[in-house]
């Protein structure tokens, strides 16, 4: 009889050789370290590092979203807080924020998100749409470019 969970894969990710990628096509001062990217749940865990003073276009996550801040300050528009290093933020489906990095120095975010980040102009039109896919893809293209070997993510638990 085998012990309970003794078949669940752990997986280990030396964050420090994973390239940090540009979030393009919306912005190349928002990079992005993948960590792990899961089409099976629809979650991608990853950190991102916000220049001074860069922000996000609106943007709408179908799903929860985790986003503990490493180092740095950031908030968004629509609230009063501030989130700095060591704080959690929870953020329920459905809601809609503007991301915005605070003060002179980068920050740096670890998030947790399930399902996909729509992202919205001035005028309230969808300008792209962020999922598991659009982040393998991303991730796949700029090692190739860059002639370093992907991640593979995998699907085990």
């Amino acid at each position: 009889m085998s012990r309970p969970g003794s078949d669940a894969e752990t997986t280990y990710v030396c964050g420090r050789v994973e390239p940090w990628i540009p979030f393009e096509p919306l912005s190349g001062r928002v990079l992005i370290r993948y960590h792990r990217i899961d089409p099976v749940e629809g979650q991608i865990v990853a950190a991102v590092r916000l220049a001074a003073e860069a922000g996000s276009a609106p943007l709408y996550h179908t799903g929860p979203v985790i986003a503990h801040t490493i180092s740095g300050a950031w908030r968004y528009r629509e609230e009063d807080w501030v989130s700095k290093a060591g704080d959690t933020v929870y953020e329920a489906a459905g809601s809609m924020h503007t991301a915005e990095s605070i003060g002179d120095e980068e920050t740096v975010v670890f998030l947790v998100v399930t399902g996909e980040f729509l992202f919205f102009d001035d005028e309230g039109s969808l300008i792209w749409q962020e999922s598991w896919r659009t982040s393998m893809e991303r991730h796949a293209e700029y090692c190739m470019a860059k002639g370093l070997t992907p991640m593979r993510f995998s699907t085990q638990y």
